[in-house]
């Protein structure tokens, strides 16, 4: 009958699928599962790529020569030195000094030069008629270093003729200049070692005044190292 052939035919097709599956799983079995071996990426160094990767802009770059930056501080190297050393000593002013000798109708007081008054000045007088310049010296006993002053005609005197005022040391015309009305001449003399100096104001020939001719010698003084010996009256 079919009815019966049915498991017969199933029973057949079940034994051919399990005799195929291990034949299959035999040979699996008989085989050594080889890993299949994956790919990796080489690991960037972190050194190597800083050192080859391109660097990064910045907002404000540092010059390589400090000379380039204006906000650099200049070291005291950078600053030129004056190379000259400072006088020393204590400024004593002639208008309070005696004259070993005064040809020269010399006063003492505050005066004006174009306007400016020197209080601590002396002031020598020369006409066309004086018998020769008028001196008047200075006992310095070798401790000054400097003769300083700020030359001009006084302001108060009746016209405007010029003269010659001269500074000598020890007998030699150290400094000698045209002082003219209305002008400041400053000086400002080497007299170290000197014993004395003299005071000189001398008339043009070339000028036609008529008055005396007044010369300020403003503020004049001498930087010493040493105390100034005070000249004897008597000799």
């Amino acid at each position: 009958m079919k009815t019966d052939r049915i498991p017969g035919r199933r029973a057949a097709v079940l034994g051919l699928v399990a005799l195929t599956m291990l034949s299959v799983g035999g040979c699996s079995w008989g085989r050594a599962a080889t890993p299949v071996a994956q790919a990796s990426a080489p690991v960037a160094d972190p050194t190597t790529a800083e050192s080859t990767g391109a660097p990064e802009p910045t907002d404000s770059p540092t010059p390589a020569d400090p000379s380039l930056d204006e906000s650099a501080t200049a070291t005291p190297s950078d600053t030129p030195s004056s190379g000259a050393a400072p006088d020393t000593g204590v400024v004593t002013y002639l208008s309070s000094m005696v004259p070993v000798k005064d040809a020269g109708n010399m006063d003492a007081g505050a005066f004006e030069i174009s306007g400016k008054l020197y209080s601590s000045s002396v002031r020598t007088s020369v006409s066309k008629y004086s018998d020769g310049p008028p001196d008047s010296d200075f006992l310095l006993a070798r401790t000054c270093t400097r003769l300083t002053a700020t030359l001009g005609m006084d302001d108060q005197q009746k016209d405007t003729t010029p003269a010659v005022a001269s500074v000598l040391v020890d007998g030699k015309v150290a400094f000698t200049k045209k002082i003219v009305y209305g002008t400041a001449t400053p000086l400002s003399l080497d007299v170290t070692n000197a014993l004395r100096i003299t005071v000189r104001t001398q008339w043009l020939a070339s000028e036609d005044g008529n008055a005396d001719a007044y010369v300020v010698w403003g503020d004049a003084g001498v930087q010493c190292t040493g105390d100034l010996p005070t000249p004897d009256a008597d000799s």
